[in-house]
Formats: C-alpha cells, sequence, structure tokens
C-alpha cells in the first residue's frame, strides 16, 4: 500500500490532482490551527508555498516547546520524518499510515531536490521474460510399416501308438 504522503514535502511540493498531500496538510493545518491559518490566509490550494511553510514551521515550533522530539535545529518547514513525529505526537495522526487515493498525485520536494519529484512513484515495470531457445528440430516421423506376417502355425505331431482313421481317410475293409 503507497502511504499518501511522500517521504518529504517541502516549499515548491505541488499536488497535480484534486487529493493531493499538499492540499490534505492544508486541511489539516486549517483543521487544527483555524486561527492561525485564517490569520496568515491559508487556503488549500494544493502549493506548498510560504503560508504553508509558516504552518509547518509553528507546527515544529509547537512540538518542539512540548518536547516531541523535534529539536530547534529542525524547525525548518520541511515536512520530513521529525516533522511527522511531532504530529503523531501532537494530533495522533500519523500521516504515513493515511492511504493513497486516486487524485493523490503531486510532485515533491525534498531535501537536495534541484526539481519535484512525482509522488506516488510509477510502479516498477514488469519483468520481460527472456524468450525461450528455440526448440530442437523434430525428425520426421519415419512411415509407419505394415506389420510382418504371422508365422505360419506348426502342425502337431502324430501322437504314438494306434492311429485311427481321421474322417477323410476310409476305413480300412475287414
Amino acid at each position: 500500500m503507497n502511504s499518501l504522503f511522500p517521504p518529504h514535502l517541502d516549499k515548491g511540493s505541488r499536488d497535480t490532482g484534486p487529493n493531493g498531500p499538499v492540499r490534505f496538510l492544508q486541511n489539516l493545518l486549517i483543521a487544527n490551527l483555524p486561527e492561525v491559518a485564517r490569520a496568515i490566509g491559508l487556503i488549500p490550494d494544493g502549493d506548498y508555498g510560504d503560508k504553508t511553510l509558516a504552518l509547518v514551521v509553528f507546527v515544529q515550533y509547537l512540538a518542539a516547546r512540548e518536547g516531541y522530539d523535534v529539536e530547534p535545529d529542525n524547525i525548518d518547514g520541511h515536512l520530513g520524518p521529525i516533522t511527522r513525529k511531532g504530529l503523531l505526537a501532537e494530533w495522533h495522526l500519523a500521516l504515513d499510515k493515511i492511504p493513497a487515493q486516486a487524485g493523490g498525485e503531486c510532485l515533491y520536494m525534498g531535501p537536495g531536490f534541484t526539481e519535484p519529484k512525482p509522488w506516488p512513484p510509477a510502479p516498477a515495470p514488469e519483468p520481460v521474460p527472456e524468450p525461450a531457445p528455440p526448440a530442437e528440430p523434430v525428425p520426421p516421423a519415419e512411415p509407419a510399416s505394415e506389420p510382418a506376417p504371422p508365422e505360419p502355425v506348426p502342425e502337431p505331431e502324430p501322437a504314438a501308438g494306434p492311429q485311427q482313421p481321421s474322417a477323410e481317410e476310409p476305413a480300412p475293409e475287414a
């Protein structure tokens, strides 16, 4: 199962579908921090810009203040593994457990990226089976030969003793 969220979201990430992770994150921020979101004018437009970045920084600050494994050095507005742990602790929300859905595509930025990458990643192509080696030529079948004629059955030898006249031989006259 693919998660709705890529490994990283950072400024410059943007949804390419209507149900993408950036818009989901923006709605999550608006729902949990409505006053702050309204004050800075965040709208769920699917573009991880300055306003989304500012609210993620604010969430990181809250998580660091509460002692949720977010160090002040990690407050950068980047939605990566450390910020996810903070969201899980603060709002009991596991972003990695949210399944991908239709329309949940995005182009995401992460550490060291020079350009956005697509999410979810394209499935790996199915391996193409190697062609079977050519079959050995089958020799043509030999023509069927006629069965050999049956061997003649030898006639039984006469038994020893007086011979009985056969029906074909005339009986001797007495």
